[in-house]
């Protein structure tokens, strides 16, 4: 995912108790309860929660002023003071679910009616009680009362279940179609055979898994999805920032040319970030990050006298723009100099992690008792609104239409890009626009399961220096979760042109030449790398349910393009990393942007009589030709 490469160029956002904020704007006294069962001031103050998130801390948002009980407009900051209260209180114990008399003790007498206005905001929108709480857990009856809309969700990715959960707790009757036979999307656990390890006659054979797609969570500290692993009682792996790098003869890159080398190519990047500064915002928009970078590198290059020193440096850096490709899944040619990195600003902090057993069991929990069908393909949505009807109408290739007030449409832009979905309506041309100019790029993986891990126990990654530009992104990195006894998973990444290239390529081809370049780096070690058991070579640019891996700005893309995308076509709503400007690219700018528009479809129903929804999931079959 974006900004999860071996080598983190991120800088970590300001905390807030790093910001000097005038007192005189925080109600201390007039906020809080006794301090015997309140969260105290000085941690509203001072915590740095709703900044990881994103939250302004001084003025409400278009949709936190919808919540604000009428009459009390002017205590905005007291709405802010509480939010970021209830944010804290709820992530030290996300298994529970905090409800709106919970959140209202915390709380003057006097501000109930704003802390029950927060907290429904908050749960509307998934910034509290979601995920895996206990089974037994119902939300408030307020929240789930009344006339509620039926919802349609298109695709059970983390987009599709995120909504398809948080809508469901909501009280909404919600089904899921799944063109597939899993839930998961783009995040796609498979099980590999491995070493006969146990029976009497060992014919008995353990599975080992490994992530397919999306496996990195990048930035532990506001994710939401560590959030849903800290509810199952999973501690992910944090990945290690050590990344040696070998040439294509198995010899490991001299240190003083790697240090260079790699401080060279960041002062190039940050560089380049004054220079768009000065640069007409929309050419610099237009202007391409590869080729400035090429600009960068040779500039650097012509002060390296020595050939075969500068030639060295040369395929260092095309490492670099390797990784660059890897983190966008795009080639550095086709990313927009303006736009490329424009979510930096929202990362999460902290590490960059894995799920281990891979991100099946976040899903798998998340698809608890939702009600998917898998293996129905959406050919085409109707909006019944074009024919004076209510609600929308989902037709399915199995000769099935699902009747419902809502559609949550989550498929991968690849697919909208092949317009396999029909819209009736028509798309609106602003939005089909969006689609045409949001990169959809392809990174590839080849999995190897070996009967023993012949690499460095105490090493993540290493990397691949390729000799020719072209082939850079060529298993230029290597890694693995996986520890000793573990499975011995190893895993090779594909970025850039050879991303798309190895697609036409057999299998075993690839695998070998993977092994021949493992070889001429561990029989330096005088260390044996054996044959796999087991190996698969993804090929998601050919996949029918993704068409790609994930988006990214393209000299013809802003992040407005990414607004657009998300935005609803009356009862029709949108999901999935590329609706989320913010967060794209990331698993949990999935999850993140199926829980904004579980809180529109949710604020919708509030705002819609109940002569207005179906209150139902109907179903018609088609009749057979």
């Amino acid at each position: 995912t974006a900004g999860a490469a071996a080598r983190s160029r991120r800088m970590p956002k300001q905390k807030l108790s790093e910001i000097y904020i005038e007192t005189d704007k925080i109600p201390h006294d007039a906020l809080v309860a006794e301090p015997t069962h309140a969260v105290n001031a000085i941690d509203i103050v001072e915590q740095d929660m709703a900044m990881e998130l994103s939250l302004d801390s001084e003025h409400l948002s278009d949709i936190e002023k919808l919540f604000m009980p009428e009459g009390m407009e002017q205590h905005a900051l007291k709405f802010i003071a509480i939010r970021n209260a209830l944010l804290v209180k709820w992530r030290a114990k996300p298994r529970e679910y905090l409800s709106a008399a919970q959140a209202a003790d915390c709380f003057k007498k006097k501000l109930e009616p704003i802390s029950y206005a927060v907290h429904k905001y908050l749960t509307y929108f998934g910034y509290i009680n979601f995920g895996v709480m206990k089974p037994s857990v119902e939300f408030d009856p307020e929240l789930i009362e009344g006339p509620k809309m039926s919802v349609c969700v298109v695709g059970a990715g983390l987009a599709g279940i995120g909504a398809a959960r948080q809508l469901k707790a909501l009280g909404h009757k919600v089904v899921v179609l799944e063109a597939s036979d899993r839930p998961g999307g783009r995040v796609d656990t498979r099980e590999f055979e491995t070493a006969f390890t146990f029976g009497a006659d060992k014919s008995d054979k353990v599975g080992v898994v490994a992530d397919l797609g999306g496996n990195i969570l990048s930035g532990t500290k506001g994710n939401p999805l560590c959030v849903v692993a800290k509810q199952l009682g999973i501690k992910p792996h944090v990945i290690s920032a050590e990344c040696p790098l070998y040439n294509e003869n198995g010899d490991l890159v001299d240190a003083a040319i790697d240090s260079r080398v790699e401080t060279n190519f960041n002062k190039i990047l940050e560089n380049l970030s004054y220079y768009r500064a000065t640069v007409d915002v929309k050419v610099a928009n237009k202007m391409s990050l590869g080729l400035e970078l090429e600009k960068g590198i040779a500039n650097e290059l012509r002060n390296v006298r020595d050939v075969q020193l500068k030639e060295k440096e040369r395929q260092t850096y095309d490492w670099h723009m390797a990784n660059l490709e890897f983190a966008n899944a795009a080639q550095c040619d086709n990313l927009s100099l303006r736009q490329w990195d424009q979510d930096d600003p929202y990362d999460f902090t902290g590490d960059h992690v894995v799920i281990p057993g891979g991100n099946a069991r976040l899903v798998d929990a998340l698809t608890k008792d939702l009600k998917i069908w898998y293996e129905h393909r959406v050919k085409a949505i109707t909006s019944a609104a074009s024919f004076g009807a209510t609600g929308v109408i989902v037709h399915c290739e199995e000769g099935v239409d699902i009747v419902a007030d809502v559609v949550l449409v989550t498929v991968p832009l690849g697919v909208l890009k092949k317009e396999n979905i029909a819209f009736v309506p028509a798309l609106p041309t602003r939005k089909l626009q969006a689609i045409q100019n949001i990169n959809f790029g392809i990174l590839n993986k080849v999995v190897m399961v070996f009967p023993k891990r012949f690499w460095d126990e105490n090493l993540d990654t290493f990397g691949l220096i390729q000799p020719n530009k072209i082939d850079r992104g060529k298993y230029f990195l290597f890694y693995t979760s996986s520890k000793e006894g573990e499975g011995n998973v190893l895993i090779a990444l594909i970025a850039g042109n050879a991303a798309i290239e190895v697609e036409s390529r057999e299998e075993d081809e690839v695998v070998n030449e993977v092994l021949d370049s493992l070889r001429k780096i561990f029989d330096k070690k005088a260390v044996q790398v054996p044959t796999p058991y087991s190996y698969h070579l993804t090929r998601w640019g050919q996949d029918p349910n993704t068409y790609g891996s994930y988006s990214s700005c393209s000299t013809d893309a802003t992040g407005e393009d990414y607004d657009e995308l998300a935005k609803p076509m009356g009862n029709i709503h949108f999901a999935g990393e590329a609706t989320i400007s913010r967060y794209p690219a990331t698993l949990h700018g999935a999850y993140l942007s199926g829980l904004r528009e579980a809180g529109f479809i949710a604020l919708k129903s509030d705002a819609t009589s109940s002569a207005d929804k179906l209150a139902d999931i109907t179903i018609a079959m088609a009749p057979k030709k």
